[in-house]
């Protein structure tokens, strides 16, 4: 084969391979403020910082994606099971 077509097949293959992932990252967020904002927002409250929410939303990828016992588990299930996101938030002092 020519190395043009060669390098096109090639750029082609690279290029579906970056679709997958942003359209895999785009279904990640997409469950996570589906399934886990809600359930994060229960357990802390609906002013929970938005740096706390963005660093859940990133420990939970890496968690999702690298970690093969989680290869087929629900986000939301990795959130509420793993003991990584209790106590994110401090709880607010009683006034008194």
């Amino acid at each position: 084969m020519p190395a043009e077509i060669t390098e096109a097949l090639a750029d082609l293959k690279k290029a579906r391979e970056e679709q997958g992932v942003q359209a895999e990252m785009a279904k990640f967020a997409a469950d996570f403020d589906r399934d886990v904002l809600p359930a994060l927002k229960a357990e802390y409250g609906d002013d929970v910082p938005a740096s706390v929410i963005e660093s859940v939303k990133e420990q939970l990828k890496e968690a999702a994606y690298s970690k093969p016992e989680y290869q087929k588990t629900p986000f939301k299930v990795i959130y509420k099971g793993d003991d990584a996101f209790r106590n994110l938030v401090a709880p607010k002092k009683k006034r008194g």
